[in-house]
């Protein structure tokens, strides 16, 4: 019997896992069914003496929710996410972690807070006492 294409890739089971862990929820198990639906079970939600069958209280994640930050720039290279904040007139800075991760939010802040553009664009070029000086 040939294989079924999956809906998914080992690279988004693992982007998932890894968003959980960075909430700070504890994983008991990881679920994937036919249909390609990821299920991450937390740690402490599932009955004791229960299967993998069994009803379960825990935390079910079908889909991440995609953190859309101002002035964040993601690359991908071997399989591995890279992410920088690069505001325009300001350098490059690599934000360390994943989006919405404690790391990446501080590093993210600090950037923000220190990218200042230059207000004085253009005053080299100009003068004192002349119209472009005004």
């Amino acid at each position: 019997m040939a294989r079924a294409s999956s809906t998914f890739r080992q690279q988004d089971l693992i982007r998932a896992i890894r968003a959980v862990v960075a909430a700070g929820v504890g994983i008991a198990r990881v679920e994937v069914d036919r249909a390609g639906k990821i299920s991450i079970i937390a740690l402490g939600a599932e009955p004791a003496g229960e299967g993998s069958k069994g009803q379960t209280n825990g935390t079910r994640c079908c889909a991440m929710t995609k953190i859309r930050l101002r002035f964040v720039q993601a690359f991908t290279a071997h399989g591995k996410p890279y992410y920088y904040f690069r505001k325009p007139g300001c350098a490059r800075i690599k934000l360390p972690g994943l989006p919405g991760s404690a790391e990446f939010m501080d590093a993210y802040q600090a950037a923000l807070a220190a990218s200042t553009p230059p207000s004085d664009i253009g005053a080299k070029r100009s003068g004192p006492g002349t119209v472009t000086a005004l």
